[in-house]
């Protein structure tokens, strides 16, 4: 038991600093993102523009036809796709002969406050399926869209349907309908604006709250609990590091898609019916 104890206490300890650590990078302007742990799979960057860099990975194995672009989410880093060499999705992928393009977005900062969905759908991934197609010479795409990416993966391809030949959605929140978290209740009567108002983009560390309110028992207690029990494991204890790492990377929502995210997905529930279009720059 006291040595339980004494493992949690030195597990909360430095849960505490990464959390602080994290809230310091959602505050800073602009983003770090040099302060990301090293890649282990090698990528060069073919575009830039936007918020977006699109970073290709080269296939390893046979080629694949198809050129398949990753759409990451707005909310976190993506350096949880290659945390290790036995541990990436960018090197699988590579090994089985897939040529890989990801969304490397760049965090808002408060000039960006005006970007909803139609300058992230409309805009960036427009141009980033722009550059896929040039630099692949190939004439579609796959994409694969996850969490808030595979809602821009989502729209993009309702309103691009030409230059999408797969859509592979992973853990996309799209029928908002099934609101079982008492989160949402909250979120089904909150006014976007009152936010935005205050601090212009959605801040890092609402993000984050949000995100940890979800499975507040398993972030208090259970993980803390399981690196005790596995600290033995061979590379456990890395990995935990590497992943809490990336639970705390949480970036900046610019201001209006989260208003529109907000207001029309998650209380009206608009792109499940069919009715949400993104839209140039809507205030209020």
């Amino acid at each position: 038991m006291f040595d339980l104890l004494q493992d949690l206490s030195t597990s909360w300890f430095n849960g505490a600093i990464r959390t602080l650590e994290g809230l310091r990078r959602g505050l800073t302007s602009p983003f770090p993102m040099h302060e990301d742990p090293s890649p282990t799979t090698p990528s060069e960057v073919i575009y830039e523009g936007g918020k977006l860099r699109l970073r290709y990975y080269r296939p390893a194995g046979r080629p694949q036809a198809t050129p398949l672009l990753l759409v990451y989410a707005l909310i976190k880093r993506p350096f949880i796709l290659d945390l290790q060499p036995s541990n990436s999705v960018m090197a699988n992928l590579t090994r089985q002969g897939f040529a890989v393009y990801l969304t490397d977005w760049i965090p808002p900062t408060y000039s960006d406050t005006w970007r909803g969905f139609d300058a992230y759908v409309n805009g960036d991934l427009v141009n980033a399926v722009r550059a896929v197609q040039e630099h692949a010479e190939a004439d579609q795409v796959s994409l694969l869209g996850y969490c808030f990416g595979g809602l821009l993966g989502a729209i993009y391809t309702a309103l691009h349907p030409e230059t999408v030949k797969n859509f592979i959605p992973l853990s996309v929140p799209l029928d908002m309908s099934k609101q079982d978290v008492p989160l949402f209740n909250l979120v089904k009567k909150m006014d976007p604006n009152l936010l935005t108002d205050t601090f212009g983009n959605c801040p890092a560390w609402i993000v984050k709250a949000g995100f940890t309110s979800l499975s507040p028992v398993h972030h208090t207690l259970d993980k803390h609990i399981g690196l005790h029990r596995h600290k033995e494991r061979e590379g456990y204890a890395e990995m935990f590091e590497l992943f809490e790492r990336w639970m705390n990377s949480d970036v900046p929502l610019a201001g209006q898609i989260f208003r529109e995210l907000t207001r029309d997905l998650l209380q009206h529930n608009l792109l499940a019916q069919g009715r949400h279009l993104p839209r140039a720059q809507r205030l209020g």
